[in-house]
């Protein structure tokens, strides 16, 4: 095989490859909204979304440290993260 015809072949498997990446199906993203809420006399944050694609971690990180973590599972659409993991509150005041 001479020059030419093995930088055609390099060219085709590029191509192939591209094709084959561009045509993987993806994920959709997570969107939702997030209020900060009392859960069991706890403060966190209540995290509504809608994806197609299980399980999703979320994590609650504070420079650096985690302070709280939930996997979703498809039981639901809704995920709690504490923001005090282990001190309940009872100072969570709605607003209007």
């Amino acid at each position: 095989m001479n020059t030419t015809g093995k930088i055609l072949l390099v060219l085709l498997v590029v191509v192939l490859l591209l094709l084959f990446i561009a045509g993987a199906p993806r994920p959709s993203p997570v969107s939702g909204s997030t209020t900060i809420t009392d859960h069991n006399g706890y403060p966190c944050f209540r995290i509504s979304f809608r994806t197609d694609s299980y399980p999703i971690t979320f994590l609650l990180m504070e420079e650096g440290r985690l302070l709280d973590t939930n996997v979703a599972n498809k039981t639901g659409d809704v995920v709690y993260l504490h923001l005090t993991p282990g001190r309940s509150f009872t100072n969570i005041v709605r607003y209007v």
